[in-house]
């Protein structure tokens, strides 16, 4: 495991609330999000659960099968990256909704979030990888 230092468990922190941030913004925008939430979120409401908890236990999944193939690059970060990324996202949509009418007939706005997303989805991913 590599050596922990404030530092980086600060930026591990950022960059993850930073992707759940632009999760969140893609997902109120309507205007679609990356592959993986997609599919999570399909799931998530076909089975009747959160997002959030969704994908932990979906995470979990994934997590034993790199474990017994890739043990070498489980780390901290990625215990929290499978663990806050979809519980951010759940918690700032549910404010998001409690600020917020219903914005699907501004487009405009729709397009800023996304724009604002795909910002924090790469401040949050340069982030991570300088961690």
């Amino acid at each position: 495991m590599k050596h922990l230092t404030a530092r980086k468990v600060i930026m591990m922190l950022i960059g993850n609330l930073l992707i759940g941030l632009a999760v969140s913004l893609l997902r109120v925008s309507m205007l679609g999000t990356d592959p993986f939430t997609t599919i999570n979120l399909g799931l998530s409401d076909f089975f009747n659960l959160s997002f959030g908890l969704y994908q932990v236990l979906f995470n979990i999944v994934l997590l034993a099968i790199v474990a017994i193939f890739y043990r070498s690059s489980i780390g901290i970060g990625t215990l929290v990256n499978m663990i806050g990324i979809g519980f951010i996202s759940d918690f700032l949509v549910y404010g998001y909704g409690l600020f917020f009418e219903d914005m699907s007939s501004m487009l405009a706005v729709r397009i800023l979030m996304m724009a604002m997303a795909v910002l924090f989805a790469s401040m949050g991913g340069c982030t991570l990888y300088h961690t």
